[in-house]
Order: structure tokens, then sequence, then C-alpha cells
């Protein structure tokens, strides 16, 4: 009993973990252009400071995982991850995975 309540609970936890690194192709893609904020390449993750659309100055910061297929350019040429500095001007565009988090489709910087 105890082996099979130890197999289910680990077919869930596969389960969630492959649901969160799926592209979620019928998802809307969304958009937030801002200033990167932070950066953590070992993590894959960026947080990017973008002013409220709400008529005062409010900012706010939102984090997203960087996957390896995300495409990334600086004005208009490709770039990795590694070549994102704090400061950068962004566009993201992002699939909102669930449980995977707010993953990364395009980054497009202009400086």
């Amino acid at each position: 009993m105890r082996k099979l309540i130890l197999v289910i609970g680990f077919g869930l936890f596969l389960t969630a973990c492959l649901y969160g690194q799926s592209n979620h192709a019928g998802k809307p893609v969304q958009i937030v252009s801002g200033q990167i904020s932070q950066i953590d390449w070992v993590g894959s993750n960026i947080t990017v400071k973008w002013l409220q659309p709400n008529g005062i100055t409010v900012y706010d910061e939102v984090t997203f995982f960087v996957p390896r297929d995300a495409q990334i350019t600086r004005n208009g040429e490709t770039i990795q991850l590694s070549e994102v500095n704090i400061g950068d001007n962004a566009t993201v565009e992002y699939l909102n995975a669930g449980l995977g988090g707010l993953r990364v489709v395009n980054i497009s910087i202009v400086k």
C-alpha cells in the first residue's frame, strides 16, 4: 500500500512537471514592455519593471522563466540570455504556463 501511494504521488509530481514544461500552444501570448531589473542566468529568469497604465506613476515587476528555445533579439540580431543586461529596455512576449509560471516566447531589446 505504501509503495502504491509513493508511485501515485511520483506520477502526479511528474505530470505536474511535464505540464509546466509543455509549450501551451492554445494559450494566448501576452506582452509586457519595460526595463530589465534583475537577471538570474543560472535559473534562466529575468525580472522586468514596467509602468502600470492607470494614469499615475506606479511601477510593477514581473519575473519570467526564459527557456532555451526562447527567441532573444537586440536591434533585430539574435543574442543569448547571457548578453542581456540590467537596464535594457525590453518587450517580452510570454505565455502563462500555469504551474510552470510565466514562460518567455520572445524578448526584443532595443538600445
